[in-house]
């Protein structure tokens, strides 16, 4: 009898373990930083999409991607919901919903029709050319580098 991990089970496992793994990085390192070594992780790991051809390694992949991307995500929700003024945090969280779920509805629908017209290796490269643009920004903004909680939520 084979046993099957299902894709409900991976994606609860990497959720909980970044729930576990972003309050260390919290206490120990400073917003700015932890968000861009989340973000440089993430950078690094995508191409290997394009090169991984066994469904073990592109697990791997998949589940270091994961596990980073829901660090990424926890850091900045707390960051959101701690400088964001109480007055406020309705309107700014129905925005930042707005375009999250617009990115999440249009995205994978350009990558499919990506994939299907320009293959694996370029469409991933595409994804890596903008990844990369965006990491730039990231490091080259002060403001993000620099940048910390409260201390009242640490």
């Amino acid at each position: 009898m084979t046993s099957f991990i299902s894709p409900n089970a991976i994606r609860r496992w990497k959720c909980s373990n970044g729930t576990l793994l972003c309050p260390l990085f919290q206490r120990r390192v400073r917003f700015g930083v932890a968000l861009g070594s989340a973000l440089v992780v993430f950078v690094l790991l995508w191409p290997l999409y394009g090169f991984v051809r066994t469904p073990l390694l592109l697990g791997a992949v998949f589940a270091g991607i994961a596990i980073f991307d829901s660090i990424s995500a926890i850091l900045m929700s707390s960051y959101r919901l701690a400088v964001v003024p109480d007055a406020l945090q309705a309107r700014v969280s129905s925005v930042y919903r707005l375009v999250l779920f617009s990115i999440l509805t249009v995205g994978p629908s350009a990558l499919g029709l990506s994939l299907e017209r320009l293959g694996i290796l370029p469409t991933v490269s595409i994804v890596w050319g903008g990844l990369l643009l965006l990491a730039g920004f990231m490091f080259v903004s002060r403001q993000m580098r620099q940048a910390t909680l409260p201390h009242a939520v640490v």
